[in-house]
């Protein structure tokens, strides 16, 4: 890394790291299981020198020789526009919608569950939670990357992983539950309505027999 501000000198040290952010993005994709096909990577790549080159290299200019090595800054810039990026394209359902399709009903009765009323279960869920991973579950139904959770909440990354399968664990749970039990209410109203309508329905026989009996 030159130890200049001068822009000329960095786009040059910038077209100089081809390489290296070359690298950084194939092991990116790999940290987020994504795989490294070629035209992607030479993608990324692409775009991730355009960032690094914008505004005469106003974001290289952050970088503090201090706290990290070019290296490790690159790296972590990588990873976040790659994540960034990833979480943009692909086409696979929210965290969101993983947890609700947790649930498993009978088609008649899917079809009956309104999704405001299966998000409404997840915020109850939710609300059931320590703040603390209320934060961190909102944050991640949102789809924030862990590095931005972790810098948030003044914890590792790395924890933030572990949380989250925690947490994951108990509000799959308590959806399930939750859902079983307003499936199970609305059953019982269902009988009950039933019954009302059979216990009438035999009334009126009743007295349509009795009125038969008078003619």
């Amino acid at each position: 890394m030159p130890d200049t501000n001068d822009p000329k000198t960095l786009q040059a040290h910038v077209a100089d790291a081809h390489a290296q952010i070359t690298s950084a993005v194939r092991f990116a994709c790999q940290k987020y299981n994504h795989g490294t096909p070629p035209e992607e990577v030479e993608e990324f790549t692409e775009q991730l020198t355009l960032l690094l080159l914008e505004q005469d290299c106003r974001r290289i200019q952050t970088h503090d020789p201090s706290k990290a090595s070019f290296k490790t800054w690159l790296q972590h810039v990588v990873n976040h526009h790659v994540s960034r990026q990833l979480q943009k394209n692909r086409p696979a359902e929210s965290l969101e919608d993983e947890l609700l399709n947790t649930l498993s009903y009978p088609p008649a009765q899917e079809k009956e569950l309104l999704w405001k009323e299966r998000r409404a279960i997840l915020e109850d869920a939710i609300a059931t939670l320590s703040l603390h991973d209320q934060r961190i579950a909102r944050l991640k139904l949102n789809e924030a990357p862990d590095e931005e959770i972790a810098q948030e909440l003044n914890i590792k990354a790395a924890s933030v992983g572990r949380e989250w399968r925690v947490i994951k664990t108990k509000l799959a749970q308590m959806v399930r539950e939750g859902a079983q039990s307003k499936a199970k209410q609305s059953k019982d109203m269902m009988h009950l309505e039933n019954f009302c309508v059979s216990a009438f329905s035999a009334e009126m026989s009743i007295s349509t027999q009795k009125l038969q009996l008078v003619s």
